[in-house]
């Protein structure tokens, strides 16, 4: 059975963060045939909407309809999730296993309210990655 992964971002926003979430959606679809995909877009602080067309925005629509069926019908719980997002905002209980991903601050150190539940916490700079656990995850 396919791991059923989440990614929750501001994917249809104008920000840093919405081209890192297109980034990491674009990453995945080359492993789409391994994994069953779906998407949570989220607002990204008030940033517009990005009006303007880019790759894979269908996909990434198709991607927010499958986790709408899903919230609505069968209401699985994910095997992974990637949260592009500020810390105080993701839910550790979205799925088995929780990414984090945020621009944060530039430290080495994180306060332990925020990495409760996430078990590996990205932050794209440079090599910063705080790591709770060395849980791996196999995709087959």
């Amino acid at each position: 059975m396919k791991k059923r992964v989440v990614v929750v971002a501001p994917v249809f926003n104008s920000s840093g963060y919405s081209n890192h979430a297109r980034v990491l959606l674009n990453a995945l679809k080359e492993i789409e045939d391994k994994i069953d995909l779906y998407l949570i877009p989220t607002q990204w602080a008030h940033t517009n909407l990005d009006t303007n067309e880019f790759e894979n925005k269908e996909w990434y629509s198709y991607l927010s309809h499958k986790h709408q069926i899903n919230a609505q019908t069968t209401k699985f719980k994910y095997d992974i999730s990637f949260q592009l997002m500020i810390p105080h905002e993701w839910n550790t209980e979205l799925a088995d296993y929780n990414i984090g991903v945020t621009a944060l601050v530039e430290t080495d150190k994180i306060s332990a309210e925020y990495k409760d539940g996430i078990l590996n916490i990205n932050i794209p700079k440079k090599e910063s990655v705080i790591k709770k656990s060395q849980k791996r995850i196999e995709i087959k």
